[in-house]
């Protein structure tokens, strides 16, 4: 079963979709993700999560829970900064680590998108979930953060599960400035033609767009973070 969690104030006699309320519980009287919810689902949020709805998912995790978080380029109105929700600091903790980057592919044609491009597992991946997705492409649209394990042993063992691999026609350059997504285009055809600017932005390696954690002590999932969300959307 899937239904939609919410942290708000339930109103008598409202029906529609299926809806749970989280309930205050023990002696703190705070709200708490439920007991029988097998894995939370945090997908597209695009502005900053109460105090309270992060705590109570960390408590959710810390209890063992399991968690999937779409994550995605969110941008304020003025294009000045990206939009975080609160869940990029909190994911650190179990070794993933979210950053302001984003990419964008050097266009081909007129009619080339700088924001699409095909992702696909790491070649020799033994993470099982990652081997799910090995000689498959997943569509990216409209970019996506770039998200990275973080190499530091402990509890958790994070693994790039989707990345961004570089090759002739999938030439990627990676920015931190959110106001060239006003042109995007004109903004990667001027990088294309500057060899400068393209030497100071090129990625060298692929670039990783999802990561999924492990404890290390069971070996059991418990966390897969994306830097997209809009790819669980589209028809493609």
């Amino acid at each position: 079963d899937v239904a939609g969690l919410s942290f708000g104030i339930e109103l008598p006699g409202l029906k529609g979709d299926k809806l749970i309320y989280a309930k205050e519980t023990g002696t703190t009287k705070k709200k708490n993700v439920p007991d029988d919810c097998d894995t939370l689902i945090v997908a597209g949020a695009s502005r900053e999560l109460k105090a309270e709805v992060l705590d109570a998912i960390e408590r959710f995790m810390d209890g063992g829970g399991r968690m999937l978080v779409f994550l995605d380029v969110v941008v304020d109105d003025t294009f000045s900064k990206l939009q975080n929700s609160g869940m990029e600091e909190l994911v650190k903790r179990y070794g993933v680590e979210v950053t302001n980057d984003f990419p964008l592919r050097l266009p081909n044609t007129q009619r080339d998108d700088p924001r699409a491009f095909r992702a696909t597992a790491p070649a020799k991946s033994e993470n099982l979930l990652a081997r799910q997705f090995l000689d498959k492409t997943v569509l990216i649209k409209r970019s996506a953060r770039v998200v990275r394990p973080v190499e530091t042993p402990g509890r958790y063992k994070a693994e790039t599960v989707l990345q961004l691999e570089l090759s002739r026609d999938q030439i990627v350059i990676l920015d931190k400035d959110v106001s060239v997504l006003k042109d995007y285009f004109g903004y990667a055809l001027g990088v294309k033609r500057d060899q400068a600017a393209l030497m100071a932005k090129l990625s060298r390696t692929p670039v990783p767009i999802a990561v999924a954690v492990t404890s290390t002590d069971t070996n059991k999932p418990r966390m897969v973070v994306f830097g997209d969300t809009e790819f669980i959307t589209n028809r493609d």
